[in-house]
């Protein structure tokens, strides 16, 4: 495994990058609202040896990730995505998503189906956003398939808003060589922080699950979907 990278201020395009893959390391990153980050202040990433006999997992910086040409890029589709939202680019957002797509926002009490609804959650978002607030991507984590998970937060005008951190994950598909979100799945977090008290509560109803396991089908989707065939 790699030792972390200490990164100062993480803004939108940085290109901090966990991949099933062994990259190189540099030490600055571009960015779309600043010309240059010093990011890297604990020195090389260092293997530990234990590890190799493991697939590698490598954190590292790059200007851009190390690909094949013509290969098709998880990290590539993410960072268009996020753009078009930010640059309210319509025509290229609706280029990212898959016509079968399914978006289920944690946010919301239900998910969005087809091309029709995610675009019209997706075009509520950014008119939501006014001119000057952006989405600022931190991490981008890519698996062995078409797929990534995104660490993002919000900012205006370069400052970050509070209660706006979230993560996202992404699977993918190829449609004539380009990839475009089949499936996403989005967690913002919450304003309220109940800390201790959520596991509290949890511990007393898998207790109450336990003794009374009437309650239990009472309580879970499929007797609610029973009641209303």
């Amino acid at each position: 495994m790699a030792s972390m990278v200490n990164i100062m201020s993480p803004v939108v395009s940085k290109n901090l990058i966990t991949n099933f893959k062994a990259f190189r390391l540099k030490h600055d990153l571009p960015s779309l609202q600043h010309t240059r980050v010093d990011a890297i202040n604990n020195g090389p990433i260092k293997m530990m040896k234990k590890y190799g006999s493991r697939r590698s997992i490598v954190v590292s910086c790059l200007d851009q990730p190390i690909s094949m040409p013509n290969q098709l890029s998880g990290y590539d589709a993410v960072m268009k995505f996020y753009s078009s939202i930010n640059e309210k680019n319509q025509d290229q957002l609706r280029n990212c998503i898959s016509n079968d797509c399914f978006v289920d926002d944690f946010s919301f009490s239900k998910p969005f189906h087809g091309k029709k609804e995610a675009m019209k959650f997706f075009e509520e978002l950014v008119n939501s956003m006014g001119q000057n607030v952006k989405f600022c991507v931190e991490n981008v984590c890519e698996g062995d398939g078409y797929n990534a998970a995104v660490n993002w937060h919000i900012e205006w005008k370069g400052r970050k808003i509070p209660f706006t951190r979230g993560c996202s994950f992404y699977e993918f598909t190829d449609e004539g060589g380009i990839l475009v979100i089949r499936n996403a799945r989005i967690l913002i977090e919450s304003p309220i922080k109940p800390g201790g008290i959520a596991l509290t509560l949890l511990k007393n109803i898998t207790f109450l699950f336990d003794e009374f396991p009437q309650v239990a089908d009472c309580m879970f989707p499929g007797f609610w979907g029973s009641l209303m065939r």
